[in-house]
């Protein structure tokens, strides 16, 4: 047999780990549950609440704006309780998982989970104290990744005619044109 077929795992890790390094521990994953027909802000609590755990709390106004319940499922146990600023969360997300995760940093920037993460958010305190609060939560995700994410939409409003550059806009005589000018 060839010398590589021979080799073990243990002599091909010390093959690929310098003698400066110390090998490194295998990474945590964790798939959260979210709806799949959820909204944006809906997905960004279900995944905040999967990971921490608790009763999911969409907030009394986007609750009563969008005409659903305020609370939802109850997690008992969360993914990842110790999750915390000390210890961040690298984040991944497929298609629109991207879009949620930083609708997640968006909320998490603007003190919507300071009660369930213990911090005293002060709303109507000095502008200085609420950025202090936010970037606390903020600390909360250490790197965000999105791997076929639809940032600008989905191709078929190029295929039907859209033009996204300088501005949006919809090319003359286009499906898209027509569809607009018929409805």
């Amino acid at each position: 047999t060839p010398p590589h077929s021979r080799t073990s795992t243990n002599d091909a890790a010390s093959h690929l780990v310098s003698s400066r390094q110390r090998p490194r521990k295998p990474r945590r994953v964790i798939l959260a549950p979210i709806g799949p027909l959820s909204s944006l802000h809906d997905r960004a609590c279900e995944l905040f609440y999967a990971l921490k755990g608790g009763t999911i709390d969409y907030g009394a106004e986007h609750a009563r704006l969008h005409g659903h319940a305020r609370f939802g499922r109850t997690y008992a146990k969360g993914l990842w309780e110790d999750w915390s600023a000390s210890k961040p969360a690298h984040f991944m997300g497929h298609s629109l998982g991207g879009p949620t995760i930083l609708k997640l940093q968006s909320l998490l920037r603007e003190g919507f989970f300071d009660p369930a993460l213990g911090l005293s958010s002060r709303p109507d305190g000095p502008p200085e104290t609420r950025d202090v609060l936010s970037l606390e939560a903020d600390r909360l995700v250490r790197s965000v990744t999105s791997v076929s994410s639809p940032f600008r939409g989905t191709q078929l409003v190029y295929l039907l005619g859209s033009n996204p550059l300088p501005y949006p806009s919809v090319r003359f005589l286009s499906v898209g044109d027509i569809l607009a000018k018929a409805v």
